[in-house]
């Protein structure tokens, strides 16, 4: 499914480098990122480099905002003007939606592209599988990754009745339901973590 919106690359190392993106795909924005990394062609030097030298695991990608296409060059440039921009050579909001490619810059791609067979139908090795999932546990998750993720991806879509049913058994007995009460060893664990989340951010915004 293709989700519409504002997407952000992050450093782990140096947490305060960050490039803010947009795409009608997402999905197809960040492989086309890490195909260009990784052939050492990507058009922005700084990531470029940064990626050479750090490597592609230190790059973390997230969605920040999910929306309509005619609604990406206002929060695109919401978020030039509110985040600490590190990695974006211009820091002006501009799509090529609608533009005109010439005959020559056409054959430039086709050729580019020639054999290239994407990630269409592709499957993630089980040792890739685990390696996200160790990466995803326990992350904390943004308010407006929440918000986008609740409205973006399921927008208008609809479960049938089999499936609610199968995710109502699923969910009986699971620790996560609603009514659990976390300990209070997690609690403060948690409240930790968003303590150091909200002071990395504010460290980061006041550079």
């Amino acid at each position: 499914m293709k989700i519409s919106g504002i997407y952000q690359i992050q450093s782990k190392i140096k947490p305060e480098r960050i490039y803010i993106g947009s795409g009608v795909d997402i999905r197809r924005r960040w492989n086309d990122h890490k195909n260009k990394l990784r052939k050492n062609k990507h058009g922005n030097s700084k990531l470029q480099n940064h990626y050479n030298k750090y490597g592609e695991s230190d790059l973390q990608f997230s969605v920040l905002l999910g929306c309509e296409k005619e609604n990406l060059i206002v929060n695109e440039q919401f978020f030039f003007d509110t985040y600490p921009i590190y990695f974006n050579e211009c820091l002006k909001a501009n799509s090529p939606f609608g533009r005109r490619m010439s005959k020559e810059s056409k054959e430039k791609i086709s050729k580019a592209n020639k054999g290239h067979r994407g990630i269409w139908g592709y499957k993630h090795t089980e040792e890739a599988r685990l390696r996200i999932g160790k990466f995803q546990k326990g992350r904390i998750r943004t308010v407006i990754e929440m918000e986008s993720l609740h409205k973006g991806i399921n927008k208008g879509f609809k479960h049938s009745l089999e499936t609610r049913r199968k995710m109502s058994e699923k969910g009986m007995g699971n620790r996560k339901a609603f009514g659990y009460r976390h300990t209070e060893e997690w609690k403060k664990e948690q409240s930790n973590r968003i303590k150091e989340f909200w002071k990395l951010r504010k460290s980061i915004c006041q550079k």
